[in-house]
């Protein structure tokens, strides 16, 4: 891929960004699909997004169908409207014609909304954009997600196999950029089809912009209350570091790609053999040193908090286990055990009064109260998440919900027998900066892992763009 100065074509100040992609795939809003009343805020955002979702063929041609969309949509058939948000994050100072291209409906014959979007925008600003809708020509319809039996992994190939590859094109618009534009971002497999597609086709400078991205409304939500402490930062030390993993401490964007080539879910041998033979999945530069002297010189603990499952981060931690945590890592019998967290020895193997995490706080079996080592957990993963609703069933609170950093926070305040502690909780997401703000910590964005470097903050306490000005500040702390 060839690098993009995003800020040059999108007004990224206005837009979200999912960085954990084969490559940024930016976004309007947050899509809140219902899973606890709507408030007033996400109910608004869901009809936005939902207006998008109605067939503009049956939209214009079935005043039923019309009648009963707008019933049900409050923004349903308005291109005028989403067409103008569209046009106002795209940057209008640039020095060539942007190609802008819609993915089609999944249905051949169906003309969808986005598509008419695109049709608008390229027809009233023809000195600014390319109609490339034609990019993309619907040659069979797609299986829907109950018709196939294909992993959300391999969807790509759902889709890019109903498009048409042979298709001319213009040498003069190759080096141009295009600006692949769908409804709703949910597992990046549209847009990575895209991706395959045009590349294919002989364009390289593609950017992708979807309106929404799903999300549980309730994960938009404090899972907890909470009372922040009021923090002198300048003349209080960190007591704690909660980092998130991908693009924070590992650069792992080659996995997605990776995993949508995969015939199945990319295997843990398959994930060993891209570190061991093409270096893939290493830390950041400097980021050991972070690591190395918060524990060995200022006795600070550390916690990773991911999305990952349990399986891939575990590997992706332990295969640079020893970089990070030095012999301070301790390696258990088998990783992939529940029973058998990642944990680190806290004190160099001298005594301290233990803190059994296994067993909120209980003695040991023999009864003493200090150990020759302290352990602790290093990793809270997308399986630590899950939480019971009572009723047979349970639910998933990963970031952006704080269920995972209010864990974290319960495990560092234990270790202190305090809760007056400074926290500081480092990540490169939007939904990073939401769980650290809404868990009551101080938040900490660095974007030396993020190709968009994207100007908002997200209401950010601190932001970095690469690892050596923060790894000053931590120094300093």
């Amino acid at each position: 891929m060839v690098d993009i100065n995003y800020n040059s074509i999108l007004n990224t100040k206005d837009l979200h960004v999912h960085e954990e992609m084969f490559a940024p795939i930016f976004y309007l809003k947050n899509y809140p699909l219902q899973h606890t009343k709507y408030s007033s805020e996400e109910l608004k955002d869901y009809q936005y997004i939902n207006g998008l979702k109605v067939a503009a063929s049956e939209f214009f041609n079935d005043p039923n169908k019309a009648q009963r969309a707008l019933s049900n949509y409050l923004f349903a058939g308005r291109i005028e409207q989403y067409a103008s948000d569209l046009k106002s994050v795209i940057n209008s100072v640039t020095n060539d014609k942007i190609i802008l291209s819609s993915i089609p409906s999944s249905k051949t014959g169906k003309k969808n909304i986005v598509t008419c979007i695109v049709e608008s925008l390229t027809n009233n600003y023809s000195e600014q954009f390319i109609n490339g809708n034609s990019l993309f020509q619907k040659i069979r319809d797609e299986n829907t997600a109950h018709e196939s039996s294909e992993s959300s992994n391999r969807d790509y190939r759902n889709h890019y196999n109903s498009w048409s590859h042979d298709l001319p094109t213009d040498p003069n618009d190759l080096n141009k950029t295009i600006l692949v534009i769908d409804d709703v971002l949910t597992t990046g497999s549209t847009f990575y089809a895209a991706y395959k597609h045009l590349t294919n086709l002989g364009y390289s400078r593609i950017v992708y912009l979807a309106f929404g991205r799903t999300i549980s409304n309730t994960l938009l939500r404090p899972y907890a209350t909470w009372n922040r402490q009021q923090i002198q930062r300048k003349d209080s030390g960190v007591d704690a570091i909660i980092f998130d993993l991908d693009q924070t401490i590992i650069d792992s964007r080659c996995y997605k790609e990776l995993d949508f080539e995969s015939e199945s879910y990319l295997r843990l041998p398959e994930i060993r053999k891209h570190y061991k033979e093409n270096q893939l999945f290493k830390t950041y530069r400097k980021i050991d040193e972070i690591f190395l002297h918060c524990l060995e010189k200022k006795q600070i603990p550390l916690m990773i908090v991911t999305n990952r499952s349990k399986s891939v981060a575990q590997l992706f931690v332990e295969l640079n286990s020893k970089k990070l945590f030095g012999y301070h890592f301790k390696t258990p019998i088998n990783p992939c055990l529940e029973a058998q967290p990642f944990v680190i020895d806290l004190n160099n193997g001298k005594k301290q009064k233990i803190v059994d995490f296994q067993k909120n706080g209980a003695k040991t079996a023999e009864g003493k109260d200090y150990v020759d080592v302290t352990e602790m957990p290093i990793l809270l993963s997308y399986s630590d998440a899950e939480v019971s609703d009572g009723c047979g069933s349970s639910n998933n609170y990963h970031k952006p919900s704080d269920y995972l950093i209010l864990k974290a926070k319960k495990i560092f305040e234990d270790i202190y027998e305090r809760k007056d502690i400074r926290i500081i909780g480092v990540g490169n997401t939007e939904y990073d900066i939401m769980a650290y703000n809404k868990a009551g910590i101080e938040s900490v964005l660095v974007n030396w892992g993020n190709l968009g470097k994207i100007k908002n903050t997200f209401n950010a306490d601190y932001v970095f763009e690469d690892v050596e000005s923060f790894t000053d500040f931590v120094m300093r702390q």
